[in-house]
């Protein structure tokens, strides 16, 4: 790419000269004859060189150049002038603004291109050598960093080796060392490698206590606690062991920590926590080294902890999984004589066998209705037990349930004892059946108690039929009875009313003196109170009704209409109007709106 140059001066002859004669040479020039568009070109576009008057309207050359150089400072300047201003062209150049300068008038062209091409060349070694600084130094920083990666690289070797020595010395102990030892020389290669004289290492259990199988040989020796407690729990721990565990996270005092009294004396320490699958599951500590522990001893300590976790959770899990065992037969054991305690208790018969019918497992009851012991039963068919016809039917069960899958109920009798059986099939993980459960009851007692409740029951029916025929005879008493009593207290009504009362009104109308009349009166009033009870529905003082006016008077209170009175008594519809006229005159209803029948009901 051609070199830009851009060309400052307020003469315009000699902005046209300098432009004609530099676009001759192959260059691409811009000119200005003010130093404000000037530097806008400047700002705009990129140049190699600045020629440029020094004196100059508004801007001068001076600031021109301080501008330029602000804006890219590796444009070169060549200043223009006249022979009276040398001056500022020498200052121009000392102040190292400005490559060279010219002098008015320019007439020397070969002088200009002179100047011009060193000015370019110039400018190429300034940007050579400027890049070649550039390059120099990013090629030392870069070396400076392989030399430090390098040290460090090594220093990472040195120890890696050094834990992989201690990997292998861990691995060593629990490949070779019984359970008891482990963690006696796990502490011993730890302390060795922490330089630590005193120190312990624990793993938790039941997630609530921690229990520290070994720990170094001062320990023992220099601590005067009364308990040397060997197992803490949770909420014993100092706050710094809880720390360590409940946040999984290395924890390191390099000064005295607050001990009880008979402790050890402990100057500083270190401790780690072993971490299994984001889980506490141990702790190593280790104390009183000469100087104080730094982050080297910390990693080499968590990389000892890392490598111990996966191995000692194996070996806590393998424990576990013993004890559990232990724990699961003995809850079996105690199950299994639950279980035969329970079915040996039962009244019933229990058995397990096989599809063949070969006899599992039996219990006491069972064993003791075929007379035998239930050890002596096991192997032997239950076919066998039973008689021919027995055996057959019982087989024919068994069958359906393997055949069915589904459980079966049935009775039968063996020596004298009716069986209510119920056979359940028992499947394997593929459900087939392979096994039969038998259970069976004595129900020869519930057979009896059945059978002489039916005798009862047809005792009672004989008795309840005999018991229907007496209530039958005595209800048709009962309305002989009834109807002889009714049929009584009509002919007494009638008779009183038909032979008594007539011949008492003849003796009121004989000419009765008062204390006779009186007399009358009463015998009127008794008799009355005698038959009024014969009188359905109607008070003593309505027994001046006629036997055909009280029939009709019951028939209305029931509520029956003049046609069907009529109907019933047959007569006509205005006989029965007539007597219900001569009925609300004797009992006063006579040109009143009270209704008949409700009032006859109203009264007793």
């Amino acid at each position: 790419m051609s070199n830009k140059i851009l060309i400052v001066d307020d003469e315009p002859n000699i902005l046209e000269f300098l432009d004609f004669t530099l676009a001759q040479e192959g260059f691409s020039v811009r000119t200005a004859s003010k130093g404000e568009e000037a530097i806008e070109i400047f700002k705009s576009e990129p140049f190699s060189l600045v020629i440029t008057d020094i004196r100059m309207p508004g801007i001068n050359g001076f600031e021109l150049i301080k501008t330029f150089k602000q804006i890219n400072e590796d444009a070169e300047i060549i200043v223009v002038t006249g022979f009276a201003s040398t001056d500022y062209a020498v200052q121009a150049l000392k102040n190292g603004r400005a490559y060279d300068f010219l002098t008015k008038p320019l007439d020397n062209i070969d002088r200009l291109l002179i100047a011009v091409n060193q000015a370019l060349e110039k400018r190429q070694f300034n940007i050579e050598r400027k890049m070649l600084i550039e390059a120099l130094t990013r090629s030392n920083k870069k070396l400076k960093l392989e030399i430090e990666e390098r040290l460090r690289t090594e220093a990472a070797l040195q120890d890696s080796e050094r834990k992989l020595s201690i990997r292998n010395q861990i691995d060593q102990v629990f490949l070779t060392l019984s359970d008891n030892k482990i963690f006696e020389k796990i502490l011993e290669i730890v302390s060795e490698v922490a330089e630590s004289p005193e120190g312990c290492f624990g793993y938790i259990a039941d997630s609530s206590l921690l229990i520290f199988p070994s720990v170094t040989r001062h320990v023992r020796e220099k601590c005067r606690l009364i308990r040397k407690d060997m197992a803490f729990p949770y909420n014993k721990l100092g706050k710094h062991w809880k720390k360590a565990i409940v946040e999984k996270k290395t924890f390191c005092l390099n000064k005295a920590p607050a001990v009880p009294e008979g402790h050890i004396p402990v100057s500083r320490f270190l401790m780690v926590p072993i971490v299994h699958q984001n889980e506490s599951i141990g702790v190593i500590a280790v104390a009183n080294k000469a100087e104080k522990y730094n982050d080297n001893d910390k990693a080499l300590l968590e990389t000892v902890a890392d490598h111990i976790a996966p191995i000692l959770h194996a070996r806590l899990q393998r424990d576990k999984e013993e004890k559990g065992r232990k724990l699961a037969a003995e809850e079996l054991r105690k199950s299994e004589e639950k279980a035969r305690g329970l079915l040996n208790a039962t009244t019933d018969s229990i058995f397990l066998a096989n599809i063949r019918g070969d006899i599992l497992a039996i219990n006491e009851t069972g064993a003791r209705r075929f007379g035998m012991k239930p050890e002596s039963l096991i192997g032997i068919n239950t076919f066998t037990l039973y008689s021919d016809e027995l055996a057959a039917k019982r087989k024919e069960q068994m069958n359906r349930v393997i055949r069915s899958g589904k459980p079966v109920r049935f009775e039968d009798e063996h020596g004298g004892i009716i069986f209510d059986n119920n056979i359940y099939p028992i499947f394997n993980r593929r459900g087939k059946v392979t096994q039969l459960a038998v259970y069976g009851r004595d129900i020869t007692k519930e057979r009896e108690a059945e059978t002489l409740l039916r005798a009862r029951e047809k005792e009672l029916e004989i008795k309840t039929a005999n018991l229907e025929e007496a209530n039958a005879a005595l209800k048709a008493l009962l309305k002989r009875r009834e109807e002889d009593r009714t049929e009584l207290e009509e002919k007494v009504l009638f008779n009183v009313r038909e032979l008594v009362f007539p011949y008492l009104d003849k003796l009121k109308e004989s000419g009765l003196n008062g204390r006779q009349m009186n007399f009358s009166d009463i015998i009127a009033s008794n008799l009355n109170d005698i038959v009024s009870p014969f009188i359905p529905g109607l008070s003593p003082t309505h027994l001046k009704l006629t036997p055909s006016e009280i029939q009709i008077a019951n028939l209305i209170k029931q509520g029956k209409t003049t046609k069907e009175i009529a109907d019933m008594l047959n007569l006509s519809p205005r006989t029965i109007e007539a007597h219900r006229d001569n009925i609300r005159k004797k009992i006063g209803l006579k040109n009143k709106k009270a209704n008949l029948r409700t009032y006859l009901m109203s009264i007793r």
